[in-house]
């Protein structure tokens, strides 16, 4: 892997998503097929990882949408507003609370996968 590489696993893994790691032998040769990596060890002398590709369903999970007054809003003048939803709380909170019109939380109960 690359430093590239190493650094987006990483910063991914930080944001909470579901990391596969696969196990090396012998320099570059991969042994065996990418399982999922609950606790990642981060050896990356021994073992590659990735991004999950797998789907992940939202159904029965909880999202925080913050409503913000839309940029074009003098444009328009029909209030027109942008959301934009985050996996926790925290992090709807960390947005600025200056411009922000309103936070809700959301349950997710049915999912359309387009």
């Amino acid at each position: 892997m690359t430093n590239q590489e190493m650094a987006e696993v990483l910063l991914a893994h930080a944001d909470g998503a579901e990391i596969e790691m696969k196990r090396r032998e012998g320099g570059r040769k991969q042994v065996g097929g990418w399982k999922r990596a609950t606790s990642p060890i981060w050896n990356f002398a021994s073992f590659d990882y990735r991004v999950s590709t797998r789907v992940k369903t939202l159904v029965g999970q909880t999202l925080w949408a913050n409503r913000y007054m839309s940029e074009n809003y003098e444009n328009y003048g029909d209030g027109s507003c942008v959301w934009r939803l985050y996996a926790t709380q925290e992090q709807a909170d960390a947005e600025s609370a200056d411009s922000r019109i309103s936070r809700t939380k959301l349950l997710v109960v049915e999912e359309d996968m387009v």
